[in-house]
């Protein structure tokens, strides 16, 4: 081609080896060609997420990796396939959002998995940031000395409560949150330690989680492709992944009407247009809360 973008190519596969050699350094993974195992791209995933990579730019940067092992392998130079399993790909960031309705989070939550543990394990850490809104990799820092019994009086009642106050990993912010009875019984059934799980590898067994559980409405959205818009439909669970626990909390505390300063309180946003980044709502769901706020006016008149 021309110089331009040859140079553009040559200067990606040159970036790829730099990240590639950092991973190496920092993890003690080996990158030669029969060390690449699913694991290891699980940990290579893991490694640029939270070295801030972005999802398309990680998706450039698998891309060209599977260049390089196609190559590698019609070359002869190596035998290993892992790259052409279908879980080792690029990201497909999907902007639509989805949020599961409380419904949903109750039958997920009584759904049996019978003998299947790994895909249990996935659900209660998903049930927990439903019901907390914090994010997956804040859940394995909690444990019982940070759960303390409060006293709230509500119209001169007085009732105590469980809250849990905890530093997140991200924000470095404290938030206080009520415990949800859900929450306390999937912490006393691991005793106050919940299972740890990265990122990647639940955003994968989630999905199986919840087709299993049957959250299989089908979802119908657009997408921007270049300057085309392509209308594409999915089951609900193929959308779902480690940050839809956060925006379900988010998204059902606003339908029930929680001030927003008080979720924010609990997620830890500052600011609003963030927050609001977590809400999911339809133009007609939005529409009807204005429809409900006008005749209540009307009524109270």
């Amino acid at each position: 081609g021309d110089s331009v973008s040859s140079s553009s190519v040559v200067y990606a596969y040159k970036r790829l080896g730099e990240i590639l050699t950092t991973f190496e350094e920092q993890t003690g993974n080996k990158i030669d060609f029969e060390d690449i195992t699913m694991d290891w791209y699980y940990d290579f995933m893991e490694f640029l997420s939270s070295n801030n990579y972005k999802p398309n730019y990680r998706g450039k940067l698998i891309k060209n990796l599977k260049a390089i092992l196609n190559l590698a392998n019609q070359e002869g130079h190596s035998s290993n396939l892992t790259h052409k399993n279908r879980n080792f790909k690029k990201e497909q960031e999907t902007t639509y959002k989805v949020y599961l309705s409380e419904r949903e989070i109750n039958d997920l939550f009584s759904f049996d998995f019978e003998e299947n543990d790994k895909l249990a394990r996935v659900r209660d850490l998903f049930i927990v940031a439903c019901r907390t809104g914090l994010r997956i990799s804040d859940l394995k820092m909690i444990h019982k000395d940070l759960i303390k019994e409060s006293e709230i009086v509500d119209n001169g009642e007085k009732f105590k409560m469980d809250f849990i106050r905890i530093q997140t990993k991200k924000t470095k912010k404290v938030v206080d949150i009520p415990l949800h009875p859900n929450t306390t019984e999937l912490l006393e059934k691991y005793n106050y330690n919940l299972p740890s799980i990265s990122d990647t590898k639940f955003n994968e067994y989630i999905k199986d989680v919840c087709q299993k559980a049957g959250i299989l409405e089908l979802c119908v959205f657009t997408e921007t492709q270049g300057n085309k818009v392509i209308k594409k439909s999915t089951p609900k669970y193929n959308l779902i992944s480690s940050h839809t626990g956060r925006r379900s909390f988010a998204t059902n505390h606003y339908k029930e009407d929680v001030p927003i300063l008080s979720i924010m309180a609990i997620t830890g946003h500052s600011k609003i247009s963030d927050f609001l980044d977590y809400i999911v709502l339809d133009a007609n769901e939005k529409a009807k809360s204005i429809a409900i706020h006008y005749r209540n006016k009307t009524q109270s008149k």
